[in-house]
């Protein structure tokens, strides 16, 4: 019987670190590390560049929320511009679908970035559509998503920018 309860015990710790490791190997690379470094967000788009490809995109941008919908704003937003530009990398402009309001349309303002950064300010009248067009946003809020595509393009500078609209 001693045999048969070291075997039970080792056949439970067995199990605890079976369910740790894949605990610790679904952990996104700021859950890992804490810190929203460049390294880590060049990480986090990997990540959820592979989770987009893996799953349902629906399912994985709900799997983004479930994460980090508890997480302090300052960082949540950016993680989510990092969710928009993997959800467009994996799904180009197919992608608006799967972004929406939540957490101030950081996913989106990721995704209209990357599209513009590919395209130029040509695309910002087919964005506008989109913004015109769609149900789930308020209409200045996705047009303030193209803003931030347009900044972006332009390296942030608002010279640059204005000479990109005119």
């Amino acid at each position: 019987t001693g045999v048969v309860i070291v075997v039970a015990i080792l056949i439970g710790v067995g199990a605890a670190v079976a369910r740790w490791w894949v605990i610790e190997q679904a952990k996104t690379p700021y859950e890992t590390s804490g810190e929203l470094t460049s390294e880590v967000a060049a990480s986090e788009r990997i990540f959820w560049m592979e989770r987009l490809r893996q799953m349902e995109p629906r399912r994985a941008y709900d799997d983004f929320l479930q994460r980090y919908g508890s997480v302090d704003y300052s960082i949540q937003h950016p993680l989510a511009h990092i969710l928009g530009e993997a959800v467009y990398e994996v799904m180009k402009l197919d992608g608006v679908d799967v972004c929406d309001w939540i957490v101030s349309t950081g996913c989106m303002h990721g995704l209209y970035s990357m599209a513009i950064f590919d395209y130029g300010a040509e695309i910002v009248g087919k964005l506008d559509d989109f913004c015109l067009n769609t149900t789930d946003f308020k209409y200045l809020t996705c047009q303030h998503g193209i803003g931030h595509g347009l900044l972006y393009n332009e390296g942030y500078e608002l010279g640059n920018l204005l000479d990109a609209l005119t």
